[in-house]
């Protein structure tokens, strides 16, 4: 199986085992396609990509020809008469292969600043998930706090009821209204973070600051991995910031080339066409003919002996250093793979923790309801447990966030939609 096909394999079994619902991945989807549509950062660095691609026609072209023309003020006298003017054109040649050279090296240079323009669009598609997985994440937390407002006005009327019948205290009353009102502050202050995170998206969308996005109600909560191993193979033949060095390595070898090649010499070709003025003092043979004169001209790359070497060793140290920043980056995309399943595995701890806090807290709440609206249980504690669980399950919304965005950075360390965009 070869290289691409490995690829693709690979990328199939990958998405295979996302588990991600077909109607969350289909709504994400439009707005990665949006976003590499209409971000003016991605365009501005395809038009980089479209602007080099047309240097290859211009390097693989000839000088312009020379053309001369001369008049003599004092004809010149020769044997078959006067010659009052001249004519040259001349075309001068670079050494054979210089020209494909030059395309060659044109055309890599396209590769890498298309390969960079992939690094930047991966990169756009990562900000756009984790600004879409930020948004969900607030809807869910108004959501809690809409439900838990719901909750405390519902103690309040109990509170009330049971303070009129002399079964609780005054205190009751103040301890849920206090509670009301900061969830009230709560939910005002998420309103304010929710505009702030249109706008982020929106930005990335190119789309009005305010334009509606619309987001799921429900959203994967987990996902399966694949092995480390698999991982890092699909990160190291992917990433486009590989891919660029890859592609700059290309071009350095052809840089090369174009450093040995003009150190050779330009050969000239051209014809001289000399106008003549018959004699009248005598008769030639000739008399009066025009001249046509063949010309073969080379240059001679003696005195620039320091700049072709200079040339020729700013290449080498320039492959050098590729050499070393591509094992650089691999160091360090290495590192972003650790940490970004350390990250996700964290965040499967927290959430696994908190889905279990929350089922144990809203039994207790519910043996406290009970017993309130029964006995004079303290209220104070019915309150506690029930902020309780708000906390955890803000706490489990915040984790399932965090790994909703390291399987983001997942995604990007591998170039998924890259890969299937490309294919």
């Amino acid at each position: 199986m070869n290289t691409l096909n490995t690829i693709y394999f690979s990328l199939f079994l990958f998405i295979s085992l996302l588990g991600i619902e077909e109607a969350f991945a289909q709504d994400l989807n439009n707005y990665l396609e949006d976003a590499a549509e209409n971000n003016p950062g991605l365009k501005a660095k395809y038009q980089e990509y479209l602007s080099a691609l047309e240097k290859t026609p211009q390097m693989g072209a000839l000088p312009d020809p020379r053309l001369s023309f001369g008049y003599f003020i004092n004809p010149v006298q020769t044997r078959a008469g006067d010659q009052v003017a001249r004519i040259s054109l001349e075309q001068m040649l670079p050494w054979f292969g210089t020209l494909k050279a030059r395309k060659d090296a044109a055309t890599q240079e396209a590769k890498v600043r298309f390969e960079a323009f992939m690094q930047l669009r991966n990169e756009l598609y990562f900000n756009v998930k984790k600004a879409y997985f930020q948004l969900y994440n607030i809807q869910q937390n108004m959501k809690l706090s809409k439900d838990n407002l719901k909750i405390l006005e519902s103690y309040e009327r109990v509170a009330t009821q049971k303070y009129e019948n002399d079964l609780a205290s005054m205190v009751d009353i103040l301890r849920v209204q206090i509670q009301i009102r900061n969830e009230r502050n709560k939910l005002l202050t998420l309103e304010e973070n929710l505009s702030a995170q249109y706008a982020q998206l929106n930005a990335l969308l190119n789309r009005a600051p305010d334009a509606m996005t619309e987001i799921p109600e429900v959203l994967p909560s987990s996902f399966n991995l694949m092995n480390t191993d698999s991982l890092r193979t699909l990160i190291l033949e992917n990433h486009p910031s590989l891919s660029i060095l890859r592609e700059e390595s290309r071009l350095l070898e052809r840089e090369a080339r174009l450093a040995d090649l003009s150190s050779r010499p330009e050969i000239g070709v051209g014809i001289d066409y000399g106008f003549m003025r018959a004699r009248t003092d005598m008769e030639v043979p000739d008399n009066g003919m025009d001249m046509i004169m063949p010309m073969v001209s080379m240059s001679i790359p003696i005195f620039n002996k320091n700049k072709y070497t200079a040339a020729r060793q700013e290449v080498k140290f320039r492959q050098e250093n590729n050499v070393l920043a591509t094992e650089s980056q691999q160091n360090e995309l290495m590192a972003i793979l650790e940490t970004a399943l350390s990250d996700y595995q964290i965040t499967q701890n927290k959430v696994q923790l908190y889905e279990a806090q929350i089922e144990s807290t809203q039994q207790a709440i519910n043996i406290l309801n009970n017993a309130y609206e029964t006995t004079s249980q303290s209220f104070e504690e019915v309150l506690e447990f029930q902020m309780q669980i708000l906390e955890y399950k803000i706490m489990l919304n915040e984790a399932l966030t965090a790994a909703r965005i390291a399987r983001a950075r997942l995604d990007e360390l591998i170039a998924a939609e890259v890969i299937m965009n490309n294919k």
